[in-house]
Formats: structure tokens, sequence, C-alpha cells
């Protein structure tokens, strides 16, 4: 089986104060660099983050989980039609 690596991540976190935030997770670039940088992005705010931060971020031991619900794929191993 390929691997296809995860490019987006949709997520929903509830607050304190019973508030349901949904934001999105978007991989900015891998290339040249050591560490993958993602963008979160929520509503009008972007927030660069490296890859610790994300992974920190979906982490199950945070006192305010944040629950992934829709994950998208790129798919690299298909050869164009000639």
């Amino acid at each position: 089986m390929e691997k296809m690596p995860c490019f987006c991540v949709k997520c929903c976190e509830l607050s304190d104060a019973n508030k349901l935030h949904v934001y999105k997770l978007q991989l900015a670039s891998a290339a040249g660099s050591s560490e993958p940088t993602w963008y979160k992005c929520n509503d009008d705010k972007v927030k660069a983050m490296p890859q610790h931060k994300l992974e920190k971020l979906l982490s199950r031991t945070r006192r305010i989980p944040t629950t992934p619900y829709i994950l998208f794929y790129a798919r690299f191993d298909l050869k164009p039609e000639e």
C-alpha cells in the first residue's frame, strides 16, 4: 500500500465556555525545511505552526482536546492517461 500524506485536517474543539470552535489545519510546505509548516485557519485568523506544535495541538493529553473529524490526503501513485 502506498503512503498518502495528509495535507489538511478539519478540527473542532469545545472550549471551557462550552463554545464549539471549528478550524482547518492546512499543510503549507515540507520542502526545504527539516520540519513541515502547517497553517491553523480560524475564520479571519491564520497562524503558522511547525509540525511539533501541530502534534501537541492534536495530543490526547491536552486539557481541551481537539477532535479531527475530516482528513484530506494526497495520492501520488496515479499516472496520467496517454
